[in-house]
């Protein structure tokens, strides 16, 4: 059977691709080509599109799928009838088409029946997995950057970013350039979203331009919220928190800096309040940050503009609200929609549950009004947890050398540091847990609320020595994490 060969734009199609991108892969050197009488149109033979696919790393069987139902089914020779004498005939050979009536490039050839969807691009391949590495890593950003016609890639694993070594070497050239363009053109559309080991993510894309070229940043979130028992939390930070999300109505102050894991925190609890038969809005500044499945408002341009859309929702039906506390104007509407039965979940960028509560009576918000329509004050932080394939004891570190709030704990226990395995890519940590400090509000607690400086509560050095306790992460870590803030 003789070889069957593709025009340039057959292979584009097959391959997911455009016809100028066909051209310069063969400009390249990276796809082999014949001409037709050596100066005819050019055509990709299968052996040249195979070998191409096995440089660039493609599934061949999804090409021999698409080959195999382009090919026409032979038509059935018709049946003699009976009582008819079958007569053998010569058939004339078909006229062979003149030279000027060859098939171009732009001509497409005609199938019994549309082949089935291509294959990604090799520049599609290599985006699907950096995403897919990324969600196994528990990356929740990745940040790529083109210098000429190099692309470096690093993952923000807990707060720090790591870099793919050896990924700059793997990609031929021109590959790179190719990532970005494809990478921009989903920008363009907004956003994107993929499904990865059974697990919807919904994905944003930011470019922006430099010196040398182009720096791209792709942020990953779950589509689906998680429950708070999903979110690594110890026993007794989740029994307070349930204790929360159990009294149904009031205001609900979740406090933490960017990046602290706190947006994370106030979409489980909003999870927590939903269900069948309830009633969940989200009132938010950027529509992005939003958790998926709640319904959310227009994002509102203004502190002004979003105490007046959460007015207007303290007026509806609803039995939970998530929004955002910025201004006196919100504190006010926030405190309305508590006091109207719902439970509002207030996220505030204060770093602790202290911070938190003086900020609001700096905003004119009543002491005694605050301890009635509270329902509790929460602080997060994300920590990463060390690999326990790899993970060694160390010795107890001095007590004079560790922070006061650490060292009250007591350390009496062993320690354990980060080694490095092929299995936590050499990092020595390997997923990540949550630590929390909550204030539940009740008549104890009532105090903290109507003072003004209440002092230090619900501290998360108590919820990090419980995780060090358990030998889960090493205190270099916990330091790394909690420094910052030694007030807590």
């Amino acid at each position: 059977m003789a070889q069957r060969s593709f025009t340039i734009h057959q292979v584009a199609d097959l391959l997911g691709a455009s016809g100028q991108e066909v051209d310069s892969w063969i400009s390249r050197g990276w796809l082999d080509c014949h001409q037709i009488g050596g100066e005819g149109p050019r055509r990709v033979s299968e052996v040249q599109l195979v070998k191409f696919l096995k440089a660039q790393g493609i599934d061949i069987q999804l090409l021999a799928n698409a080959i195999a139902k382009t090919e026409a089914a032979p038509e059935p020779s018709p049946k003699p009838q009976p009582h008819q004498t079958q007569v053998a005939t010569i058939e004339a050979p078909p006229e062979q088409p003149r030279e000027s009536e060859q098939a171009t490039d732009d001509e497409e050839v005609t199938t019994s029946e549309p082949p089935p969807p291509p294959p990604t691009t090799p520049a599609g391949q290599i985006i699907d997995a950096l995403l897919a590495d990324a969600a196994a890593a528990g990356a929740s950003t990745i940040h790529l950057e083109l210098r000429k016609d190099e692309l470096s890639v690093r993952l923000r694993l807990g707060g720090q970013l790591q870099e793919k070594t050896g990924f700059r070497r793997r990609l031929p050239p021109g590959l790179p350039a190719d990532v970005v363009s494809e990478l921009q053109r989903i920008a363009a559309e907004g956003g994107f979203a993929r499904c990865i080991d059974g697990v919807n993510y919904t994905c944003r894309l930011t470019s922006l331009p430099t010196v040398e070229g182009q720096l791209l940043t792709v942020e990953l979130s779950p589509a689906s919220i998680a429950g708070l028992d999903l979110l690594g939390l110890g026993d007794d930070d989740l029994r307070a928190l349930r204790g929360i999300v159990n009294r149904g109505w009031g205001l609900a102050i979740v406090t933490g800096p960017p990046r602290s894991g706190c947006g994370e925190l106030a979409a489980a609890i909003m999870h927590e309040l939903g269900g069948p038969g309830k009633s969940c809005v989200a009132v938010l500044a950027d529509a992005y940050c939003r958790p998926p499945g709640i319904a959310c408002s227009s994002p509102c341009r203004g502190p002004a503009a979003l105490a007046e859309s959460l007015a207007v929702a303290a007026a509806g039906d609803h039995d939970a609200i998530l929004t955002d506390i910025i201004d006196p104007a919100g504190a006010a509407a926030a405190m309305l929609a508590a006091r109207r039965g719902a439970m509002v979940v207030a996220r505030m960028t204060e770093p602790t549950v202290t911070d938190a509560i003086d900020r609001l009576r700096e905003m004119g918000v009543d002491g005694w009004e605050l301890s009635t329509l509270s329902a509790g004050v929460c602080t997060a932080r994300t920590v990463r947890l060390l690999c326990t394939r790899c993970r060694r004891q160390s010795q107890s570190p001095d007590a004079r050398e560790l922070p006061a709030e650490l060292a009250r704990q007591g350390m009496e226990f062993g320690f354990f540091v980060p080694a490095g395995c092929k299995d936590c890519r050499n990092g020595g940590y390997s997923g990540r847990a949550m630590l929390a400090g909550v204030l539940v509000a009740n008549g104890d607690t009532g105090r903290v609320f109507r003072q003004s400086r209440p002092g230090d509560v619900a501290s998360l050095w108590v919820s990090a020595t419980n995780l060090l306790k358990t030998g889960a992460t090493s205190i270099e870590e916990i330091l790394r994490v909690l420094r910052p803030h030694t007030t807590q």
